[in-house]
């Protein structure tokens, strides 16, 4: 069986219970490869979470994460973020200390997952989703946004000048 290479961005749905709360996980991949490079930027910016992956048996796969993680420092999200080491199941190209330092320098968490083994691949994807709901439960709540109104970044006064029309100041 060969596995699927994500071509540009795949998506999916997982809808899961924690702590009693229903939650609908949405996942981008986002593929890794050069040449969709700016398909995931617009994705960075309204995350909640992000995973950073690379293939454990790879001597590259490190190297791409410090491009990857570039690229989302530009998006300036300020979300949760979880280094993946996938197929972990394989002979390593990497001693696992300079993962986990890399992991300490960066300043995110990492996780050796084997999908084939299904080794810390819900272990991660459930810590994932608490990093999530804390870090959406500390958001400032959304402003709302009502049909047929102004704008948010205007407050329009209902005075009448000596005219009879009615006022509005930009604050």
């Amino acid at each position: 069986m060969t596995p699927f290479q994500t071509i540009g961005v795949d998506f999916k749905i997982k809808n899961t219970n924690i702590e009693g709360r229903d939650y609908k996980i949405m996942f981008f991949d986002s593929a890794g490869q050069e040449r969709f490079r700016s398909l995931p930027r617009s994705l960075y910016k309204m995350a909640h979470g992000i995973f950073i992956a690379f293939d454990l048996s790879d001597k590259q796969g490190l190297e791409s994460v410090e491009k990857w993680m570039e690229e989302i420092k530009l998006s300036q999200n300020k979300c949760p973020k979880l280094l993946i080491g996938t197929k972990s199941d394989l002979p390593m190209a990497y001693d696992k200390d300079i993962i986990l330092s890399f992991s300490r320098n960066n300043d995110i968490e990492y996780f050796g997952t084997s999908a084939k083994t299904d080794t810390y691949v819900k272990e991660a994807c459930d810590y994932m989703a608490f990093l999530c709901i804390e870090y959406i439960s500390a958001l400032p709540p959304p402003m709302p946004v009502y049909q047929n109104q102004q704008p948010l970044n205007y407050l329009y006064h209902q005075n009448q000048n000596d005219n009879g029309q009615r006022s509005a100041c930009k604050c």
